[in-house]
């Protein structure tokens, strides 16, 4: 009973590990999360007006289109859809760029943690 214990301890261990750094794999996590995670992942190596920049991304543009869908459903399409909605409403082509890079960040990161 005891080595089982121990087993657990260490396993326990490893996992807080891996939620600490990013490897934790949420169950089903939506778009929503792995923006809010990667925003947190990210933003110790990123300038204040940079994160600043990407967060108001995230708020104002991919959460409320895609927030809510699960992360496996997520296609290029749906992303594309959300490009072409941004330049019908008068958005920028700069702006849809932008945005186009903080979700390209935020999916490569998702691959990396297995996501």
């Amino acid at each position: 009973m005891h080595g089982t214990r121990k087993a657990a301890e260490r396993a326990e261990l490893r996992l807080q590990d891996q939620v600490e750094d990013g490897r934790a794999r949420v169950d089903r996590p939506t778009v929503g999360e792995l923006l809010d995670r990667w925003l947190e992942h990210a933003r110790p190596s990123l300038a204040v007006k940079t994160f600043e920049g990407y967060e108001r991304i995230v708020e104002l543009r991919l959460k409320p289109e895609l927030g809510a869908m699960r992360l496996e459903r997520l296609r290029g399409s749906d992303l594309d859809a959300l490009y072409a909605k941004m330049l019908d409403e008068g958005r920028a082509p700069a702006t849809v760029r932008q945005v186009h890079a903080v979700a390209h960040r935020a999916c490569r990161q998702a691959l990396r943690w297995d996501w």
